[in-house]
């Protein structure tokens, strides 16, 4: 069975985000989310970053890239987890802060799906996955907001089954609007399309 690798980045984390963590699980951090992995009990098998948030921490398992670089301690977060053979990848402190850092987490998100690794972005009030082509199931979950938006272009061949409001081979259009919140109407809902790219969002409803 593939493993699963943990991505702590720079944000903080709330502990009921790390529940299901456990000692198979492979956890690289990013920058500053040495210390969040650190203060939640967690030792990385790997810290990298330019430690430009914070100091890099002792031990031999750290890797010091350069400020001036072309892609972000978490992109280079996720190339290392490709390199451990992982079937998963779970990132956390990547939403909110600077917006630039959180539209990049979602692009890595794009990267490791089109190396065959199921990728999650999570914060207290969200949950990214980018899709490729294909048929996915996402169980129901309660006060949620699922909104769909075009990765690079238009969409095609787009259904959705279990939601309030269905689709059937329809094309979301990238200057649309019309994939943001919906909601489950089934214990699962289904999305499915054929060409394009997708951003998947559960979004907690405001209380």
């Amino acid at each position: 069975m593939n493993r699963r690798c943990v991505i702590f980045a720079g944000l903080p984390v709330a502990p009921e985000l790390c529940e299901d963590i456990g000692p198979q699980d492979i956890i690289i951090t990013a920058d500053a989310g040495w210390k969040t992995a650190r203060a939640l009990g967690f030792f990385p098998a790997l810290a990298l970053g330019d430690f430009d948030t914070a100091p890099a921490p002792e031990g031999p398992d750290v890797l010091r890239l350069p400020a001036e670089k072309d892609d972000t301690d978490t992109f280079f977060a996720a190339r290392r987890a490709l390199e451990t053979g992982c079937g998963e990848v779970l990132i956390l402190g990547g939403i909110g802060g600077r917006l630039d850092h959180t539209l990049a987490n979602i692009c890595t998100l794009l990267f490791l799906e089109q190396h065959g690794v199921c990728a999650w972005l999570r914060s207290e009030t969200a949950a990214v996955r980018v899709l490729l082509p294909g048929q996915y199931g996402f169980p129901a979950q309660k006060d949620v907001y699922v909104s769909l938006f075009p990765m690079n272009g238009d969409v095609h061949g787009l259904c959705l089954r279990g939601f309030r409001y269905p689709l059937e081979n329809a094309v979301l259009r990238a200057a649309s609007t019309l994939g943001t919140s919906n909601e489950f109407a089934a214990q699962e809902g289904y999305v499915s399309f054929t060409s394009g790219s997708l951003i998947y969002l559960q979004c907690r409803k405001d209380r």
